[in-house]
């Protein structure tokens, strides 16, 4: 299981789903936390590898 969370893009005023980064569990956040856009593999095959962008809550954030 992964967690999801719908970002507000401050600048652009978008709201973008994505999935969270692995580790974190809904208990760890909370509506207005602070996340990053993060680049991670989605799954290898052969020689490539296939990307996914995944929200990373910022230091501080995580855990309270």
């Amino acid at each position: 299981p992964f967690c999801l969370a719908a970002v507000e893009l401050a600048a652009e005023k978008l709201v973008v789903m994505g999935q969270v980064v692995g580790g974190v569990t809904v208990d760890d956040l909370k509506v207005g936390d602070e996340v990053e856009l993060i680049v991670d593999t989605l799954y290898s095959e052969g020689d490539s590898d296939y990307l996914v962008w995944k929200w990373q809550p910022i230091s501080g954030d995580r855990n309270g």
